[in-house]
């Protein structure tokens, strides 16, 4: 009978035990809403910047008027980053080499003091890559636990408002960073679905292919109003999607795939703050932008507002002293064509506020789907097999 009886106790503990594991494990899968959108808010304010930026870029190559330089270069950066390209067409469905060379995603995504000429803040398509590029073994769209072995689940989560099936072909892909090993598997469908999706995508229903140069200024603005709501200071540096929690990011688990504009001052300063300094600064004024990081009374870093106060919108604006070259037709899209300097100048100068910060203190339950099960239940688990 004491034989019947231990065996009745330990099989009870091993139920026991089995069943707090699956606890735990279940339990991630409901800290997020069915379908829950990882950095979609994020991703639409940034899409329609990039928009808005490449139609008024096209543009400027056809009309009479004429970009101011400070406005010019800064879409340049915002378009096509450190390349020395100056035409849209460079922008296809074809991914660039650069991501498939095995990078740090930590230090491409998350920091400017590596000298790596693409980093945050480098240009609109390499944020959106950081923003939207899934992560470790194809997060958020699996999630993984261990139970004696691994298993995984698709989890029907969006990222960037993009659906599994268009973002990655299984659950090994991704572009991360875990305990040193660095992998980046699979990005041709992020870079075709999220960036050339947006671009391919720019004058579709939107409203603003027959606006001139001025009113597509206008339309960056209010695209960059919106756009810069959503940067967030964590630590000492703007971020844009992810927690308020200061995490890398590598990509390693579902809170760490966001842009953190660390260190990305002077020659790297991001394409979003000279773009907004550009837009916001008033005519004749200096194009510094306030800084600063008052503290929050609960201990809690917030971020002072960018963007410059003003009555009225000013543009620099001359009367065209010479005929339309005709090297600027209207089949001119793609070539840059900005010598003659008697052009109309619109250099997007004003005082319009951009808006203010919206609230971040968003509550997030992490799944922790890389996670392995707590420490808690393996050692029971350990327990079990001793008896």
């Amino acid at each position: 009978m004491e034989i019947w009886e231990q065996r009745r106790i330990r099989n009870g503990i091993i139920v026991m035990v089995v069943s707090v594991v699956m606890e735990c494990v279940s339990a991630g899968f409901t800290d997020y809403k069915e379908g829950h959108n990882f950095n979609g808010y994020e991703h639409d304010a940034l899409c329609e910047v990039f928009k808005a930026s490449a139609d008024l870029w096209e543009t400027s190559t056809t009309s009479k008027k004429k970009l101011g330089n400070d406005l010019e270069n800064a879409l340049r950066q915002a378009l096509f980053g450190n390349t020395r390209t100056v035409h849209l067409g460079s922008i296809t469905s074809t991914m660039p080499s650069f991501y498939r060379n095995l990078g740090h995603r930590g230090w491409r995504c998350g920091s400017c003091a590596n000298g790596d000429a693409y980093s945050p803040g480098s240009s609109i398509p390499h944020d959106l890559m950081c923003l939207c590029a899934p992560g470790y073994y194809s997060e958020p769209f699996y999630a993984w636990w261990w139970d004696i072995w691994w298993h995984y689940e698709e989890t029907k989560f969006l990222l960037c408002g993009k659906k599994r099936e268009d973002m990655v072909s299984d659950q090994y892909q991704g572009w991360y960073v875990d305990k040193g090993t660095k992998v980046n598997k699979g990005l041709d469908k992020p870079w075709k679905t999220v960036v050339w999706g947006c671009f391919d995508n720019r004058n579709k229903g939107s409203g603003t292919g027959n606006l001139d140069l001025e009113e597509k200024v206008k339309k960056l603005k209010t695209t960059m109003q919106k756009f810069t709501t959503l940067l967030k200071l964590v630590g000492l540096h703007h971020k844009l999607g992810g927690t308020m929690n200061h995490t890398a990011s590598d990509g390693r688990t579902e809170e760490n795939i966001h842009v953190h504009y660390t260190d990305c001052t002077g020659r790297s300063e991001p394409w979003w703050k000279k773009l907004n300094q550009t837009l916001t600064k008033k005519k004749g004024s200096s194009s510094k932008a306030p800084h600063g990081v008052p503290s929050d009374p609960r201990g809690i870093k917030t971020t002072q507002d960018l963007h410059t106060n003003s009555t009225e919108d000013e543009f620099s604006l001359e009367e065209e002293e010479v005929e339309e070259s005709p090297e600027q037709g209207s089949n001119s899209t793609q070539t840059k064509g900005h010598e003659n300097s008697s052009d109309t100048t619109i250099d997007g100068t004003s005082s319009d506020p951009m808006g203010t910060w919206g609230d971040y203190n968003v509550h997030f339950q992490m799944l922790r789907s890389s996670t392995p099960v707590t420490p808690t239940s393996l050692w029971l688990l350990s327990t079990t097999i001793l008896i």
